[in-house]
């Protein structure tokens, strides 16, 4: 079982800032944006036809992402009177249980 130390967490920085990051998802919307004005209208048709479909799922990205927290929250985690949070399975662990990527 993973002891997770959420002061320790907290106390290094590491929780994301309030829209400081981007999804992947947004990530590459952006390269395609980047690649479809290096191509120009030759084959940047086919770049606005991607980035609709990227921008389209970016909704769907959320619901995952937010279920896979609160579902990792509820059924993995407790916190402990002395207020460390205890995990049985790490993110990454419960991510490769949750999610089929290979």
């Amino acid at each position: 079982m993973d002891n997770f130390d959420l002061k320790k967490y907290l106390a290094e920085g590491k929780l994301l800032k309030e829209g400081n990051m981007k999804t992947p998802m947004q990530e590459l919307i952006e390269q395609l944006k980047e690649e479809r004005d290096e191509h120009g209208y030759e084959r940047g048709q086919h770049y606005d036809t991607a980035i609709e479909f990227a921008e389209s799922m970016i909704e769907k990205e959320k619901e995952v992402m937010c279920g896979f927290a609160a579902n990792f929250v509820e059924y993995e985690c407790f916190a402990s009177f002395e207020g460390e949070v205890n995990c049985d399975l790490s993110t990454e662990e419960y991510f490769n249980k949750t999610f089929n990527t290979k």
